[in-house]
């Protein structure tokens, strides 16, 4: 089967990479995430069910803001699987300095690797590596801004320390089938979220 993947900005023809137990658990996936009713549980499920196909160490869910010329992240959900503690208030500072601001003001769905963006050098010299990802021992990130109908709603990162390498091209597969489910339904759950005055709202 030949999948179009969005790869570091270029489109490319991947052949796929899953078995057919993994096309079964993304469907399955699928399913339950639409059974939701919660912003925080959708956050949550999609976090530990990603970490079962995709090896991570740790992962954040942020809902997203567009305001004026910048993101406003907020409602974080966070999930380590190491055990050790994810600071997202230090990381949430750094935020607005984004290297990567064109995916989320882009008209779509994105998908990307930290690697795909940065040399080695840079990021290594990088404040947001530095002071962020190097104490909380995480090196490699692969990330999906959701978007759907214009409207930015949220980003999902997992990351990986040095030694575990950098995500494969088979994980940023299972991420780009999956982006436009994930954006869909939580722009129905963030429209809910608004029509009860809640805080939750899409940009």
């Amino acid at each position: 089967m030949i999948r179009r993947l969005r790869l570091g900005g270029k489109i490319m023809n991947t052949v796929s990479l899953l078995k057919h137990w993994e096309w079964e658990f993304l469907l399955n996936l699928i399913y339950r995430l639409n059974s939701l009713d919660e912003i925080k549980q959708f956050q949550r499920v999609c976090l530990e069910q990603l970490r079962v196909i995709i090896p991570y160490t740790k992962s954040l869910f942020l809902l997203d803001d567009r305001v004026d010329d910048r993101i406003a992240p907020h409602t974080p959900e966070l999930l380590s699987t190491d055990n050790s503690i994810f600071d997202e208030t230090t990381f949430n500072e750094l935020m607005s300095s984004r290297t990567c601001q064109e995916y989320y003001f882009s008209h779509w769905s994105q998908i990307f690797r930290r690697s795909d963006v940065s040399s080695s050098g840079e990021w290594e010299k990088s404040p947001i590596y530095q002071k962020i990802y190097a104490p909380q021992n995480v090196y490699y990130a692969l990330k999906a801004i959701l978007i759907y109908d214009d409207h930015l709603l949220g980003d999902i990162s997992l990351y990986r320390p040095k030694d575990d390498g950098d995500f494969s091209i088979r994980d940023m597969q299972i991420v780009s089938l999956l982006k436009e489910h994930l954006a869909l339904r939580l722009y129905q759950l963030r429209q809910r979220a608004a029509a009860h005055n809640a805080p939750a709202r899409a940009s």
